[in-house]
């Protein structure tokens, strides 16, 4: 009798601390939820104010997309969308929560600081004359100004470095893995889409880095807020990316640039699809057990 009974001591034991795990889970997912919403009302703030500077005199009318009735909605649920799939990917709000990150509300306002101040001023870095020519395509380096690639530098060496301090923090708390097959995966849609391109006969095929996805790229990396300057520079980033889409669309996804003629080709099209379905019929049942099975 005295087994039975630790038998189902340890069962419910066992079942208290499921239902205590359940919970638990449960909170974090709502707390990491309610990060990620909050900081959505931080990223239409800095639009409307990218947007405020687009439609004034500081900016000239040639520098960016008309604003237009359409534009000036829809690129903001864009914007919504966008931000919020790179703080979930990165799991920014779960990242908090997990790591004990104490955000007080100088951390908040900080933050909205940076994130406005980072759209703000790279759109009024697009006006100044000697920092217009510096496209990332093709040979660009070939093309730079004295003032270009000064600005570069000061611009990227900190954040090479920042970004490097960040790699070595992921790799000793072993979450490196996670980080890097986020790129992967960005790495691999740019890879389809160029796939893609070359398979609908696309003409003057060549690469842009336009800077909203470069900023995107690299907000990935920016989810140790343990240490503020890497939560400050993920506003500065996201930022960026608001006054790139508020100012040119999602243009700034285009990372392969060409000649936008017609896709009149069912066979390509169907060829395409068919591709895609044979892998991803063979990924699926490769990785079910892996990924999907408890």
């Amino acid at each position: 009798m005295s087994i039975d009974n630790n038998y189902f001591s340890l069962e419910i034991d066992e079942e208290l601390d499921d239902e205590l795990e359940i919970k638990k889970i449960k909170e974090y997912s709502r707390v990491s939820k309610n990060y990620l919403l909050f900081f959505q009302t931080i990223y239409t703030f800095t639009y409307l104010a990218t947007e405020t500077l687009q439609l004034s005199s500081f900016i000239k009318k040639g520098d960016h997309n008309n604003v237009t009735q359409y534009s000036y909605v829809y690129n903001l649920t864009l914007i919504l969308f966008v931000c919020y799939a790179i703080n979930n990917i990165s799991s920014i709000g779960l990242n908090i929560v997990l790591h004990k990150v104490n955000l007080n509300i100088y951390d908040f306002f900080g933050y909205l600081v940076f994130c406005v101040c980072g759209g703000i001023v790279f759109a009024l870095m697009g006006e100044i004359p000697a920092l217009q020519n510096v496209v990332i395509t093709g040979d660009f380096w070939k093309h730079l100004s004295i003032a270009s690639i000064i600005t570069i530098i000061v611009i990227g060496v900190p954040i090479i470095y920042i970004l490097y301090r960040e790699i070595y923090f992921s790799w000793m708390e072993k979450i490196l893995r996670r980080e890097l097959f986020n790129i992967i995966v960005i790495l691999s849609s740019f890879a389809s889409s160029y796939l893609t391109l070359i398979a609908n006969n696309a003409e003057d095929i060549h690469f842009h880095v336009h800077h909203a996805i470069f900023a995107g790229t690299l907000a990935l990396f920016c989810s140790n807020w343990k240490k503020k300057y890497i939560m400050y520079l993920h506003a500065i980033l996201m930022g960026v990316i608001i006054e790139g889409i508020g100012f040119y669309g999602i243009a700034e996804f285009y990372i392969f640039m060409c000649k936008n003629s017609s896709i009149t080709s069912f066979t390509n099209s169907l060829t395409i699809v068919s591709i895609y379905a044979w892998l991803w019929f063979t990924l699926f049942f490769l990785t079910y057990r892996t990924f999907f099975k408890k």
